[in-house]
């Protein structure tokens, strides 16, 4: 038997895993990952050389974008003294 894309998604969909839609499929019930205090204490060092490196990168008069997110939540926290700056968000 040939195996196809359009069979695993039958498949998956039979198993309750994803709803078919036109064009592709679509996760069922909540997404799942690691709670957000979980998050906020993950790799701490990492996170904070991240944040350190990306505020040498602005420059008063730019316009920034930040998304959801918990090193972009701590970066825009460390950029709040900051002046003549505008910030862009999705929320």
């Amino acid at each position: 038997m040939r195996e196809t894309t359009r069979h695993d998604l039958v498949h998956l969909e039979v198993l309750r895993a994803l709803r078919r839609v036109h064009g592709g499929a679509v996760a069922i019930g909540p997404k799942s990952g690691p709670a957000l205090g979980v998050r906020q204490r993950a790799h701490p060092a990492e996170r904070r050389r991240i944040e350190k490196a990306a505020v040498l990168m602005v420059r008063p008069g730019q316009m920034i974008f930040f998304n959801a997110g918990i090193i972009t939540s701590a970066l825009a926290e460390e950029l709040a003294a900051s002046t003549g700056l505008t910030v862009v968000t999705n929320a």
